[in-house]
């Protein structure tokens, strides 16, 4: 008896399907994954320019007019309302000179139940005739 067998069988759409969720699933938890990397690119890339533009208004402000301070949650144009705290501390005396300062800048962050920072340090010196 030569039976003309045409199509898929209930068990080959079952198997092919189980596979096809695996696939699915793994995509899924990848899709997750870049999901939260680039949350934290973002914050990584925000807390970044906050200091940078910190920094730049420090230098800007010239040698022997800073003073050491402070802003809490803070958002990415500086203004209140983000997750971000950024510190700037003065240090008169670097190395011992009265013509130079030392200024840091530290922007820090919590997200994913950790905590983060970023520091930019530049020295400032002051004109000598």
């Amino acid at each position: 008896m030569n039976i003309d067998r045409k199509g898929f069988t209930l068990i080959e759409i079952v198997v092919a399907m189980a596979l096809m969720s695996l696939g699915l699933l793994a995509l899924y938890g990848m899709q997750v994954t870049v999901m939260k990397s680039n949350s934290s690119s973002k914050n990584i890339t925000t807390a970044t320019l906050l200091a940078e533009t910190k920094m730049e208004g420090l230098k800007n402000t010239g040698f022997g007019n800073n003073t050491t301070g402070y802003e809490t949650n803070i958002d990415e144009a500086g203004q209140a309302g983000g997750i971000f705290t950024r510190s700037w501390q003065i240090d008169p005396n670097y190395q011992n000179s009265a013509n130079m300062e030392k200024v840091t800048v530290t922007v820090t962050w919590s997200d994913q139940n950790r905590t983060h920072n970023i520091s930019l340090k530049s020295v400032l010196s002051k004109l000598v005739d």
